[in-house]
């Protein structure tokens, strides 16, 4: 991945030094030259240490834009295109993240077609998920739970049969996790709460990895629903038909129908405007398994979701409600 800024990164620097202008004034270089005397450094070496500060700053930005360094891709040109998608090393089997039985076969199938099983399984992506949306009480438990037993359960499942090889082998777990995994938003609490999931099953098993040498990444999406099709148009249009037929008569006449229209409109507008392509997703993952020294979170959003994503996560509460809620 190349260095790059998005718009909303050189606007957010822009707008920080403005302020810090306005703020401090001229009692940020006489509080640095302070600070300079206290630790020992001469003080006229306050105009270089607050052009570090931004180069620190717009590097922070930056990232995880900046390339750190691949393993080695022995053939080249992404292995000269999968070996025309004819390789022996490249096998496509079924299945399901939330059968117990055929987990343990694919641990089984992994472990038939190692070329050298001393050596272990470099990395597992845990990509599979599914998506839905609506009201707390337009929600059934059974939707809970199904969405959970993917986006969760299956990542832990996958994770957990894996582990010992990838333990041997000191490789990567890389976990697809999401924005709303550490933001909240109205009518995506369903699968909002599987990714919270997702972001501390991570979490703590990154800090348990490191005794191990394995490295655990999370990969933060934004809307990506247009690309991957996880919701069509007319697919939030059936699920908002059958949150209606499911809802109790009590939860219809306190909501009425006008309500449950907007939340589809409103899904309808989300499933049209996110990004259309992986590309920044599949750059991360790749990063991410091949880089020698992996983000341990990668945050991919367009700039309207990363504005938002930085408000939700940064501002208080009240504030970030009162801007995208109220």
């Amino acid at each position: 991945m190349g260095f790059r800024v998005t718009c909303a990164r050189a606007v957010l620097l822009v707008l920080l030094s403005l302020g810090l202008t306005l703020a401090l004034g001229f009692a940020l270089p006489e509080a640095l030259k302070l600070i300079f005397r206290i630790l020992g450094f001469p003080s006229d070496s306050v105009t270089h240490g607050i052009v570090l500060l931004y180069v620190v700053f717009v590097l922070w930005l930056a990232m995880p834009a900046i390339p750190r360094g691949s393993l080695p891709d022995k053939n080249g040109n992404g292995a000269e295109e999968l070996q025309g998608m004819q390789s022996d090393r490249m096998h496509v089997f079924q299945l399901n993240v939330c059968n117990e039985e055929e987990v343990a076969k694919a641990v089984e199938f992994v472990k038939q077609h190692q070329e050298n099983p001393e050596k272990g399984l470099w990395g597992v992506v845990n990509n599979a998920g599914i998506s839905t949306f609506g009201d707390v009480e337009f929600t059934t438990l059974d939707k809970y739970k199904e969405v959970m037993d993917v986006n969760l359960w299956g990542t832990v499942r996958i994770t957990k049969a894996f582990l010992p090889l990838i333990r041997q082998a000191k490789g990567r777990v890389v976990c697809v996790g999401s924005t709303l995994g550490r933001m909240c938003k109205p009518s995506r609490s369903c699968y909002s709460i599987s990714k919270i999931g997702v972001e501390a099953f991570t979490g703590c098993l990154r800090q348990e990895m490191y005794q191990w040498g394995v490295k655990v990444i999370n990969i933060e999406a934004g809307n990506f629903i247009a690309a991957t099709e996880l919701f069509t148009k007319e697919g939030v249009e059936k699920r908002g038909e059958e949150m209606w037929e499911e809802a109790s008569d009590l939860v219809r006449a306190d909501y009425r129908k006008t309500h449950l229209v907007h939340q589809v409109t409103r899904m309808k507008s989300i499933v049209g405007c996110g990004t259309k392509e992986t590309t920044d997703v599949l750059n991360a993952i790749t990063d991410a398994l091949r880089s020698k020294f992996p983000y341990t979170r990668y945050t991919l959003a367009d700039t309207y979701s990363w504005i938002e994503f930085q408000i939700m996560s940064h501002l208080p509460t009240a504030i970030a409600d009162w801007i995208y809620i109220s």
